[in-house]
């Protein structure tokens, strides 16, 4: 049965010949937003401030704001705009000052973004890093719960993971973290835009995403939802464009704009935020449930059709997962993947598998593209 695509593919001139199976790595941009991006690169960017005031730069995140707090189902006070999701993963251990004897749980395979800053504070003794490993057909969810101890002060993750596909089930996760007084923040890089988001509904300290994969935006902005408890936190990197008002140019005062508009840091792409506020209009139109739905369709379709193949999903188990990681039992990913281009195919290389990222324009033909290059290596 064929199963067509949540959306409209004409948007995305890239599909008239090409199969893009590699929204996890940059995403294809759709024409709303790339009209958008343009209008105000001829209408006011490129004019300077002859045609954008001071008022008008800083209301330009306001334009963002409203459309990204529901996508997190947070308040907009609660929605920080920043120019990387790093912006705010990097500022995490120091925000939370934990000891040697403290224990923050991390997955060994994890996108290195949310590792890396703990990494290099664990060079210096403090905090303890529990690594967890994502095994193939193995619940990672449970592998980090039955890494909680009392000594667990933050558990960091993927909510799926960009290598395996792997799904977190963030609500049981989040229950046995509060029982263990540990806090947990999720990055939604891989998830946003495809999966249902809901911060507070979580009981998360932060869910961070960048917003140039699946929220269909381009590189140079990233959207977090802090909690109320984080959004207390004094930023470590003080932008000038975090104070009360940027434009007053306060020298020796550290007044911060608040909530969480005090961790934008300075002057942004101003092009990739108006790109993204269109962007997130365009992706509201679609229920997140009618997303799942699309993908879990997309996902057993492609599984029926590589069984016996000597193909195999990384995780049978993660059925709502956008991201789906295939091995075979012989055949060389570095070959496959240059097969696949060669056809017009567009997949991309994690961890010695082939990725396949399973986007709302995604429809079965793609699939069936797909599967017949695939089955030559049986």
């Amino acid at each position: 049965m064929m199963i067509p695509s949540l959306i409209d593919r004409n948007i995305y001139p890239s599909l008239s010949e090409e199969v893009y199976l590699n929204q996890a790595s940059i995403g294809l941009i759709a024409d709303p937003v790339v009209q958008a991006m343009h209008r105000f690169l001829d209408d006011s960017a490129r004019h300077g401030n002859m045609k954008l005031t001071d008022e008008q730069e800083v209301a330009l995140f306001n334009d963002l704001r409203n459309p990204a707090a529901r996508l997190l189902r947070c308040k907009p006070d609660q929605l920080a705009i920043t120019a990387c999701a790093s912006d705010i993963l990097g500022q995490l251990p120091y925000w939370y000052n934990l000891h040697s004897e403290d224990e923050i749980i991390l997955i060994e395979s994890d996108f290195p973004a949310i590792s890396r800053p703990w990494v290099a504070l664990a060079e210096e003794d403090q905090p303890q890093i529990c690594w967890v490993r994502d095994a193939p057909n193995k619940d990672l969810t449970e592998a980090i719960i039955r890494q909680i101890s009392p000594q667990t002060r933050l558990i960091l993750v993927g909510h799926v993971q960009y290598g395996t596909g792997s799904l977190v089930d963030v609500e049981a996760l989040s229950a046995q973290a509060r029982l263990a007084g540990a806090d947990l923040i999720i990055d939604a890089t891989q998830s946003a835009g495809v999966l249902e988001i809901n911060g507070p509904t979580w009981q998360v300290s932060a869910v961070i995403t960048s917003g140039y994969k699946w929220l269909g935006g381009h590189g140079g902005v990233a959207i977090s939802y802090l909690s109320d408890a984080l959004i207390q936190k004094t930023p470590v990197l003080a932008g000038w464009m975090g104070a009360p008002e940027p434009f007053e140019f306060d020298t020796q005062s550290a007044r911060f704009a608040g909530p969480a508009s005090k961790f934008t840091l300075s002057t942004m792409s101003y092009l990739s935020l108006t790109g993204l506020a269109t962007a997130l209009e365009h992706t509201q139109s679609i229920l997140a449930t009618e997303t799942t739905s699309h993908v879990l369709a997309l996902r057993i379709y492609l599984e029926n059709n590589i069984k016996d193949t000597g193909w195999s999903s990384f995780n049978t188990t993660s059925s709502s997962s956008p991201i789906v990681s295939l091995a075979h039992t012989s055949a060389d990913a570095p070959n496959v993947y240059q097969a696949l281009l060669d056809n017009g195919i567009h997949t991309s290389q994690r961890n010695g598998r082939l990725r396949i990222s399973l986007a709302p324009f995604v429809n079965s033909s793609d699939i069936d593209r797909l599967v017949s290059v695939l089955s030559l290596y049986d």
